[in-house]
């Protein structure tokens, strides 16, 4: 449960036990026997798993956040990547495909830009062509209800981008 919680992001062995022992019995405080057993129980357990690649192991936490920030960041990387295409490459190293909205979006996460500079950005795309809003198959071309609609779409992505480990701290 600690691990899935805390998905994608990383947590050392010690803390783990601690979490996973509190988790299990809060009230209650180990004695070191107990605490030295459990931690050979949970690491067996976790070599099946990484045998079963269920987890992962690392040296030290990965560079990203999965907290928004009032000037999100997207690594340089992946805004780079985002300039010239959908398929950009997440500080987990995988690919994560984008559509235009977010792709747009994630060229702007460069720490400049709060949520109104960013809705500011989208409506100017808006306004050259390059995105289009649209509701109930219709154009939205009102200053009011796109602000509206493009401000609820950025509240939607950031989220998504972030669990998607493509922001920096």
């Amino acid at each position: 449960m600690e691990l899935a919680e805390r998905w994608p992001r990383s947590i050392g062995f010690d803390a783990l036990c601690a979490a996973a022992r509190a988790r299990l019995e809060p009230a209650r405080v180990a004695d070191p026997a107990t605490r030295a057993q459990d931690a050979q129980s949970l690491g067996r357990d976790l070599l099946t798993a990484y045998t079963a690649s269920i987890v992962e192991f690392h040296v030290q936490p990965s560079r990203f956040t999965t907290q928004l920030s009032a000037r999100p960041v997207a690594s340089p990387v992946a805004r780079l990547q985002a300039q010239k295409g959908c398929a950009i490459t997440n500080l987990r190293h995988e690919t994560v495909v984008l559509d235009e909205f977010r792709r747009q979006i994630v060229q702007r996460l460069d720490g400049e830009h709060d949520r109104e500079a960013l809705v500011e950005a989208l409506k100017a795309l808006v306004g050259t062509g390059v995105l289009r809003v649209t509701q109930e198959n219709a154009a939205v071309t009102e200053a009011g209800a796109l602000s509206a609609l493009l401000e609820q779409g950025l509240e939607q992505a950031l989220p998504t981008l972030a669990s998607s480990a493509l922001l920096i701290g």
